[in-house]
């Protein structure tokens, strides 16, 4: 009889699960039972299901930076980067970003996706499957309307530098010299019109400064007078308009040699930098002004010289060799 009960029990355990499962139905499951009992997530049922509805329409949404050449795999730290300057938040619902024609798909943003106002949003190459190109490459971005809604094109994107927004407050814009250019040490001053310190509206320019997900560098305008070098810390004071200001050249990409005959006490500087928390700045390019040609002018046509020499040298080593081989065929 107890054997009779338990059998019994356990019959009833077995058979009133599969025969709720039964009535259950088919479903998809991320918990794979073979040769087991089926389960189903408990919180499976709750997630919500993606939609493409129309979100908002808003002008205050821009591209404002891109890194189409991070260090190391493009696939996983590659990115694009837009900002909501607006006072409002915005529904990017149905809108869409897109590098240049013929490329990738295009990005549909999910509805519910806000971007909060005054804020940034990064999307990853990961999540948007866009793969931009570092040589050449355009970003496109098109709100739900498909009306193009911001746009930027590139060339030769350096490895780990952002093309991003960059205002220039106090002095003339940077001339655009491709960062890539060996010869790109130095960065001239464009004899141009000053630029508002509202980055939104500033041109792009490759930058070491990455700010992912955060505003976009300010470059502040400085001339002056060196008037000492701390060397151990790779730092200058320069007296600008009677006042010292003390600059980092860390962040200088310029190399040693160069930098050590240009940047000596009583040698005039005029460049742009970074303000730093405590008051001092960070240099990111330069000029010389103590020279009427630029060193990176000078080499250009050192480099040009030595090209003309060669086509020269090749010329009259062709002409002896046919002068020679003419008096061997008349021998």
């Amino acid at each position: 009889m107890r054997t009779y009960k338990r059998n019994l029990a356990i019959l009833i355990a077995l058979v009133v699960p599969l025969s709720a499962l039964a009535s259950e139905g088919w479903d998809w499951t991320t918990q794979a039972t073979p040769g087991a009992q089926n389960l189903f997530d408990e919180n499976q049922e709750n997630e919500e299901e993606i939609t493409y509805d129309d979100g908002d329409l808003s002008d205050k949404i821009i591209l404002s930076e891109v890194m189409p050449n991070p260090e190391g795999t493009d696939t996983d730290t590659e990115w694009i980067e837009i900002y909501n300057y607006g006072s409002t938040n915005v529904n990017l619902g149905n809108w869409s970003l897109d590098d240049e024609e013929g490329g990738s798909d295009p990005y549909i943003f999910p509805d519910g996706t806000i971007i909060e106002a005054q804020d940034f949003m990064v999307i990853y190459r990961t999540e948007s499957n866009l793969s931009l190109n570092n040589d050449t490459d355009q970003v496109r971005l098109f709100d739900y309307q498909n009306e193009l809604h911001d746009t930027v094109s590139y060339e030769g994107s350096p490895e780990g530098q952002s093309y991003a927004r960059i205002s220039m407050e106090g002095g003339p814009t940077l001339s655009q010299v491709p960062t890539t250019s060996l010869f790109a040490m130095l960065i001239p001053m464009a004899k141009a019109e000053n630029i508002s310190s509202d980055w939104t509206t500033s041109p792009w320019q490759w930058t070491n400064d990455i700010t992912q997900g955060t505003t976009n560098p300010i470059y502040h305008f400085i001339q002056g007078e060196i008037v000492e070098l701390i060397p151990f810390e790779d730092k200058l004071v320069l007296n600008q308009k009677g006042k010292n200001i003390e600059i980092s050249l860390k962040g200088l990409v310029i190399n040693d040699a160069l930098k050590a005959s240009l940047i000596q006490p009583g040698n005039k500087l005029s460049g742009y930098a970074t303000l730093n928390p405590d008051k001092s700045y960070s240099l990111k390019t330069f000029e010389d002004l103590n020279q009427k040609t630029s060193p990176l002018t000078q080499t250009k046509s050192n480099w040009k010289l030595l090209y003309l020499l060669g086509i020269m040298a090749c010329g009259a080593s062709i002409y002896f060799f046919q002068k020679k081989k003419a008096k061997l065929n008349f021998a």
